[in-house]
């Protein structure tokens, strides 16, 4: 039996003594209780015996655990439960010390991943990079799983299982904040291609349960982000024409929803939500994708008409955007259009900008600018 990390130079008495009672305790056994005279001779009491165990085995074990690293294996496993054995480590300390070593190597990455994330000069690849470091983490729980769950876990080293930051130094409410923002940050690059994959939704349950986040918290970080994309990739269909000539809206919408994983309740709150209603503001932009030069040709009302059925906005939206974006086109082409009314060529020019400008609801925008009403009611 090699014991010899148990070097007595250097310690103090007390520890030098301890040591003995432990090397004397694994030379002799159960036997040495009463083979050596420690508590008649030197008043050791049994607590105090045990404590000598306890402690010198813990930092024998402490020492084995140094070899492990994140690319463990089956032998290595084996070994540390013999060690653990001869060391006469209790299970109980044994999962304890090897739940701390697993969780520090996590750690490294962790830091590693928050240099990276609140660099003051962060690039695109510094985010490539934090994203690398919450894969190796999960990379490693992945294994511990496989591992606990292997046909000779028990003759493996106790505490084999998925790793957690509980008890570490990212155990607090200051730090789970930088953990939130990993996981914001895994979430983002999970969505980045417009839809979430199912291994990373796995993966991102793993990763709420590695850093201790609440279902609550992780689901308020999630939704932020796919609300974001699902208004991103609803617009994108408008624009593209993939919603109008799909053969069901309803299915369209139902199809976006199951590839991001959003839930269909979710998703009708942002586009009936009174914050920022998504539909009207589809409508919005595509209106001032249309009067960017000026005019709304027959074919731009009849692609807003189009879209304004198919989203289903009410008639009192669709005036509050033309009055506001068509108006203000207006007044820039006319800034002096209300006082400058006493040429009968210019009304005209007036009346005909604002009719190409705003189509079909021309006739409400002159009836809100009475000196233009008045002025204009012989020219329609």
């Amino acid at each position: 039996m090699k014991i010899w990390n148990l070097t007595i130079i250097n310690d103090s008495p007390v520890q030098a003594f301890q040591k003995l009672i432990y090397i004397s305790t694994l030379v002799f056994g159960e036997a040495s209780s009463f083979l050596l005279p420690w508590k008649c001779v030197f008043k050791v009491t049994d607590s105090q015996v045990e404590i000598a165990i306890r402690d010198n085995a813990q930092r024998l074990y402490f020492s084995k655990l140094k070899s492990v690293v994140k690319d463990i294996d089956v032998e290595q496993l084996v070994s540390l439960r013999q060690a653990q054995l001869s060391y006469r480590l209790s299970d109980e300390l044994a999962e304890d010390l090897f739940r701390q070593h697993t969780r520090k190597l996590v750690e490294k990455n962790i830091s590693a991943a928050l240099d990276r994330l609140k660099s003051r000069t962060r690039t695109v690849q510094d985010v490539v990079k934090v994203v690398e470091e919450l894969d190796k983490i999960l990379a490693f729980n992945n294994k511990l799983i496989s591992l606990k769950n292997h046909e000779d876990a028990a003759s493996f080293a106790c505490g084999v299982g998925p790793v957690s930051v509980s008890g570490g130094k990212y155990d607090s409410e200051r730090e789970k904040d930088d953990l939130k923002l990993l996981y914001r940050a895994y979430v983002t690059d999970a969505l980045s291609g417009g839809r979430m994959e199912e291994h990373k939704l796995a993966a991102l349950n793993q990763l709420k349960n590695i850093f201790g986040l609440g279902k609550r918290e992780a689901e308020s970080i999630t939704l932020d982000i796919t609300s974001k994309v699902y208004r991103k990739r609803l617009s994108q269909g408008v624009s593209s024409g993939d919603l109008e000539f799909s053969d069901s809206k309803a299915a369209f919408l139902q199809n976006l929803c199951e590839e991001l994983h959003f839930d269909p309740q979710k998703a009708t709150e942002i586009h009936e939500g009174t914050d920022a209603p998504l539909f009207p503001e589809i409508y919005r932009q595509k209106l001032q994708q249309c009067a960017a030069d000026g005019v709304l040709s027959d074919e731009d009302v009849k692609a807003l008409t189009r879209l304004r059925v198919m989203l289903c906005i009410p008639q009192h939206t669709i005036d509050a955007a033309h009055s506001d974006i068509c108006g203000s086109l207006f007044e820039k082409v006319h800034p002096n259009c209300i006082v400058d009314c006493g040429d009968r060529q210019g009304l005209r020019s007036v009346y005909t900008d604002l009719m190409g400008l705003c189509g079909v609801i021309a006739a409400r925008l002159v009836s809100s600018i009475p000196k233009l009403k008045s002025k204009t009611s012989s020219l329609v």
